[in-house]
C-alpha cells in the first residue's frame, strides 16, 4: 500500500497519499471477503473477466489492472 501510494497522480486523483492507503486497505479488505464468500459461485478464488468488483472504497478495479499492466508492459519492453 505504501508503494502504491507514492505513484504519480494518487495526490490529485484521491487528495492525499494516506486518503488513498485507507481506500486501497478497505479496497483489499473488501475483495478479500467477496473472493472467500463467492469462491465456490465462481469456482475458485477469482473474478471473471467480465464480472464488476466494486465496494464503498471508491478504488476500482479496474484501476488498479491498468496499472499493473503498464507496469508489466514496461518491464516486457526492457527485454
Amino acid at each position: 500500500m505504501e508503494r502504491e501510494s507514492k505513484k504519480p497522480g494518487i495526490k490529485q486523483k484521491h487528495g492525499s497519499e494516506e486518503n488513498y492507503r485507507e481506500k486501497l486497505y478497505s479496497f483489499s479488505q473488501s475483495l478479500a471477503v467477496d473472493l472467500y464468500q463467492n469462491r465456490e459461485w465462481r469456482g475458485g478464488y477469482f473474478i471473471p473477466k467480465g464480472e464488476i468488483f466494486r465496494d464503498q472504497s471508491g478504488i476500482q478495479l479496474t484501476d488498479i489492472e491498468e496499472a499493473s499492466l503498464t507496469e508489466t508492459e514496461k518491464r516486457s519492453s526492457l527485454c
